[in-house]
């Protein structure tokens, strides 16, 4: 299994699945307000639990590819050993990618507790639980409704890349956790108007931002959100809002660095930020703007001269650039599969992050084997996906267009914040290195407005029924 995305049109069974789908949703949704929310979410968590304990048990013990090289490295640091840091070639990561000092601290948390991966990937399964249950929280904060939450708690497990990104061990989840609990304590600063609520959320947030730089564009949603609100009413706390989040990072990042440097007793330098866009301006591989390797090897090639990597680095941005705008045709057909194998790919490689046997993984089962092996129920998998994130997208769409024709008056920004976020990792993924997995949180964070969507059109179909 390689990160080719083959794709293949709809037949008439899909539409009739998407029908089933929708249809059962709906009997669900009718009757789920009378299930008690603590009770819906512990029976689905524990079945969560259930699989992710299976997954955490039967995945094998090799981690591969970027997780495995964070580990290494925060293993040897942790003993005092720093060579991952020299500048000899990319095979050191550190200085292959010293963007990764946060997610190397994180690791350096997790080793010094364990490096077994059953007891790692078993983190991860409780990150994904709280985040759940976050998310839960969050849905109740902005609704007060209990047919959403119930609803929201319900999509949250239905959509089961979460529980099978378990057995990738990076950045992704424990950062879902992180900005998650950022939002739910804006929420209760927006709510309460309790600075101290401001002050953890903008921790919250930082902590995700230092682990998972992609978390940086709910950074930038949450100061735009806070200049609305300073807008609104210019007040000291209004004030505060508007700076504390970029401040914080920016301070964290800093003394983070300048810890590193005291360790390792050398600059940490970086390669330029537009070596990703590069890459995601790039057609090398199958799938469009996925990574091709440029900004592994790009300071190797330049023998770690930063001076002469930044050239080298804007001249192919350069070229890319002229690529693109000189024809444009060819541009919007680069565009339309980049979108296509970053937002249309079901499954958001939560299977190929697993244990693959292309990169000598092993699974201890036969069910998994069938999964990992494109088997059987990797297919059933990928077209229940296919029918689940269709059901998203539309609900999306009815929820956006619903909220047009109201009033300017009427908007509660904060409801729109899962739609804020998807347009921002829209536009960010549109110029930058993609990949679907890359794109799974703007997905998640769309729930409790598909269930707003739901509830929406049961109650008017209850409506009709009373009359």
């Amino acid at each position: 299994m390689a990160q080719d995305t083959v794709f293949f049109r709809n037949n008439v069974s899909f539409v009739i699945f998407l029908g089933i789908g929708i249809l059962l949703l709906l009997i669900f949704s009718f009757y789920i307000d009378k299930i008690p929310s603590m009770l819906l979410f512990g029976v689905l968590t524990s079945i969560f639990l259930i699989i992710g304990i299976f997954l955490a048990k039967n995945a094998g013990d090799t981690i591969r590819s970027d997780p495995n090289g964070v580990l290494r490295a925060a293993i040897e640091v942790n003993n005092g050993i720093y060579t991952t840091f020299d500048k000899v070639d990319y095979t050191h990561y550190m200085a292959t990618y010293p963007n990764q000092l946060g997610l190397l601290t994180l690791f350096r948390i997790y080793a010094a507790v364990t490096t077994d991966p059953e007891k790692l990937f078993l983190f991860q399964v409780v990150f994904i639980c709280a985040s759940n249950f976050l998310l839960f929280q969050v849905t109740h904060l902005l609704f007060e409704n209990k047919r959403i939450d119930n609803i929201t708690i319900l999509l949250s497990h239905l959509f089961l890349p979460s529980i099978f990104y378990t057995l990738w061990i990076y950045g992704d989840i424990p950062g879902l956790f992180l900005i998650l609990l950022s939002l739910y304590t804006y929420l209760l600063y927006s709510k309460y108007k309790n600075l101290f609520y401001l002050i953890f959320s903008a921790l919250f947030l930082t902590l995700a931002c230092l682990i998972r730089a992609n978390y940086l564009v709910f950074l930038v949603l949450l100061t735009l959100l806070s200049l609305i609100n300073f807008l609104k009413r210019p007040q000291i706390l209004s004030v505060i809002a508007l700076f504390i989040f970029p401040l914080s990072y920016g301070a964290m990042s800093h003394v983070m660095q300048n810890h590193y440097e005291t360790l390792i007793q050398e600059k940490i330098t970086y390669p330029p930020q537009k070596a990703w866009v590069v890459m995601g301006l790039s057609d090398k591989v199958a799938s469009p703007g996925y990574w091709d390797g440029y900004t592994t090897f790009i300071r190797d090639w330049n023998d770690y001269d930063d001076v002469k990597t930044k050239e080298n680095v804007n001249r192919d941005f350069n070229e890319r650039v002229k690529v693109l705008t000189s024809d444009w045709e060819y541009a919007l057909d680069f565009f339309y599969r980049k979108l296509n194998v970053t937002w249309n790919e079901p499954t958001f490689q939560s299977i190929f992050v697993g244990p693959l046997t292309a990169y000598n993984q092993t699974v201890e089962t036969k069910l998994l084997n069938n999964l990992y092996g494109e088997g059987t129920l990797y297919k059933l998998y990928n077209r229940y996906l296919s029918v689940f994130i269709t059901i998203v997208y539309i609900s999306c769409l009815v929820f956006g267009i619903s909220r047009l024709f109201q009033k300017s008056s009427d908007y509660n920004f904060l409801i729109l914040i899962p739609f804020i976020y998807l347009i921002g990792g829209f536009t960010f993924h549109l110029f930058w290195e993609t990949k679907s997995r890359y794109v799974f949180p703007y997905i998640y964070f769309l729930m409790p407005l598909v269930a707003v969507t739901i509830s929406d059109f049961v109650n008017k179909l209850l409506k009709v029924n009373s009359k």
